[in-house]
């Protein structure tokens, strides 16, 4: 039975227009794509393995959490699309920050970045928070097409984390209910 106070570890999103099943999950609970989450990691953002490894490894149901988005292929392969990474926000109050989110490039162009958002999102929403903040030197067309909008220049998150501009996205909206959610 389930509670609102239960912490769901995986949403289903169903089958693509593929016919692939897509689904979320949390790293902590699925340790064994971390090696894949790390080559994609490394790859485009030529960070330090050591380093991002560390992120990798601090994943916790409280924050910061590390989700993958899995591809399960009809052969019975299963693949990393994408990953997303949140944290909290330490001065604002029921605000999630999206410290990266990457698709893998051999999937770009497959509307993937946007299942990844959606469900990121809804992770977080379905965890009280009701507003997600992100940063964005390049893809701002992207997260503008799902609603952010630039912060304004006085609020104090311009000040933190990155000098790339901010955006944030209030949910206002009622949670979706089309996917899934199991244990």
């Amino acid at each position: 039975m389930s509670d609102s106070t239960e912490i769901t570890y995986s949403t289903s999103l169903g089958e693509s227009e593929s016919g692939e099943d897509i689904q979320l999950v949390p790293l902590h609970r699925h340790n064994q794509y971390t090696e894949d989450c790390l080559d994609m990691l490394t790859a485009h953002w030529k960070m330090k393995r050591e380093t991002e490894l560390l992120k990798l490894q601090d994943s916790v149901d409280d924050f910061p959490t590390s989700l993958v988005l899995l591809k399960y292929s009809g052969d019975g392969r299963i693949n990393v699309i994408g990953y997303s990474r949140l944290k909290t926000i330490p001065f604002k109050e029921q605000a999630i920050w999206i410290e990266k989110v990457i698709i893998n490039t051999q999937h770009r162009g497959k509307g993937y970045g946007n299942i990844l958002m959606d469900r990121t999102e809804e992770y977080a929403h379905k965890r009280n928070f009701k507003s997600a903040y992100l940063s964005t030197g390049f893809q701002h067309n992207f997260y503008t097409k799902l609603g952010y909008v630039l912060c304004p220049s006085n609020d104090p998150i311009q000040a933190w984390r990155t000098t790339a501009p901010m955006y944030q996205k209030n949910w206002l909206y009622p949670l979706k209910q089309q996917s899934s959610l199991d244990d």
